[in-house]
């Protein structure tokens, strides 16, 4: 064995290995210093344009497509302790699949008055307590305009985001009389919620942000402040029986106006698609 040719080889192959390890080195920061420099460009156009930005947060750069069935609502249903003081106008028919419905409603025999005081917390005990699967539902808002306090369903601490919560899917939404009582409510909830085996990228918020931007989203006639930004999904075409929803963006502004944008694609969620 020739040792002086033996060492050369490995002082080669040890050299070629440095240079590797020193090219990604610089790559990884080059790139690192683009995303920092890109970030920042963006906000400066946003302060630029009066738009100024909350904290936003920091999520994973990875998400998954999730398919999930809207539950079909049973007579057997009905015999729930949870249901015990209310009753329902439109029964579903037990062992008759194509009349068994997703949507449940269902009235109090005695309309429950709402919370004087914290009553968001509250109200989620009372859905706790008097709801079907109540404890996957999260308050989304108070619309006061359409008498109306609305809940999303949640998986794994992310909203399922709906715009027309009337005829959307996981939704639970409690109509309110003129005497700020709780007379009634629709329900519809997902099951067998399933993630994509191959998650895909994720946009930062900021991103999210700027594509509102692009997009004219931003009344620029005044100041606008992004008041909040979460991850959660979404889907712009409900369907009966099986959904596909996708990593979403939901972004406020001013503090009362939501918009969407798809977290993959980072696209902009028409405002009569949302």
């Amino acid at each position: 064995m020739d040792w002086s040719k033996t060492k050369t080889i490995f002082i080669i192959a040890f050299l070629v290995l440095d240079l590797f390890l020193l090219y990604q080195y610089i790559e990884t920061r080059n790139s690192n210093k683009y995303d920092v420099l890109q970030a920042s460009t963006i906000e400066d156009t946003l302060s630029a344009n009066d738009i100024q930005l909350s904290q936003l947060p920091q999520e994973a750069d990875k998400g998954s497509y999730i398919t999930c069935n809207n539950r079909i609502f049973t007579a057997e249903d009905l015999k729930n302790k949870k249901l015990k003081d209310q009753h329902s106008s439109t029964i579903p028919v037990q062992n008759n699949g194509s009349q068994n419905p997703v949507q449940l409603s269902m009235e109090f025999n005695q309309p429950v008055p709402l919370p004087a005081d914290n009553m968001q917390e509250k109200m989620q005990q009372f859905v706790n307590d008097n709801i079907l699967f109540g404890d996957q539902y999260r308050f989304w808002k108070y619309d006061k305009e359409n008498n109306q306090l609305i809940y999303f369903q949640d998986y794994k601490g992310k909203t399922i985001f709906q715009k027309n919560p009337s005829s959307g899917i996981g939704v639970l939404v409690f109509k309110i009389n003129d005497e700020n009582q709780i007379y009634a409510y629709q329900q519809s909830i997902l099951v067998n919620i399933k993630e994509a085996e191959d998650s895909e990228d994720i946009i930062p918020a900021i991103k999210a942000v700027e594509a509102l931007f692009k997009n004219n989203e931003f009344d620029l006639s005044h100041k606008n402040k992004v008041t909040k930004a979460e991850l959660g999904y979404y889907t712009q075409y409900p369907f009966k029986d099986s959904q596909i929803l996708a990593p979403a963006w939901h972004i406020v502004v001013n503090g009362n106006e939501d918009f969407f944008v798809t977290a993959i694609r980072g696209e902009v969620v028409k405002s009569d698609q949302k």
